[in-house]
């Protein structure tokens, strides 16, 4: 399993990282900066330069993302046994055997009350 907060730092530092480096492109293309140059005239420093900060954290960001990955494998944290289904209804026998007959409304739209919630097993597993 990987550290939640090493993911949620990846996840912003690239947000800022790519908006950055494509967001003032287009300040650039208004102020008619022509595409496919080698060298840019002078007046466009500004924003070319905004435009390498943001690819600069963006690579950052990569490098967050690689080092995540290497300490999850590293620390081998065991995940539960479905850690991506916070809160879902698993279906008991019943619900099953139902599922394969043409009675199935019930099954699915029946409301999960108390003592529903022990027959149905709620997964209820938080962070």
């Amino acid at each position: 399993m990987y550290d939640e907060r090493l993911a949620k730092t990846h996840f912003w530092l690239l947000f800022v990282g790519i908006n950055l480096t494509f967001f003032p492109q287009h300040f650039l293309g208004l102020a008619g900066m022509p595409r496919r140059y080698i060298d840019y005239p002078d007046a466009y420093w500004q924003w070319n330069f905004v435009s390498s900060i943001g690819a600069y954290i963006a690579g950052l960001a990569t490098a967050v993302f690689l080092y995540t990955v290497y300490e999850a494998f590293a620390r081998k944290r065991v995940a539960g046994a479905n850690p991506w289904a916070w809160g879902r209804i698993r279906s008991s026998g019943r619900c099953r055997r139902r599922l394969r007959s043409t009675s199935t409304r019930r099954c699915r739209a029946s409301s999960v009350t108390s003592t529903d919630a022990k027959r149905r097993r709620i997964v209820t597993r938080r962070p």
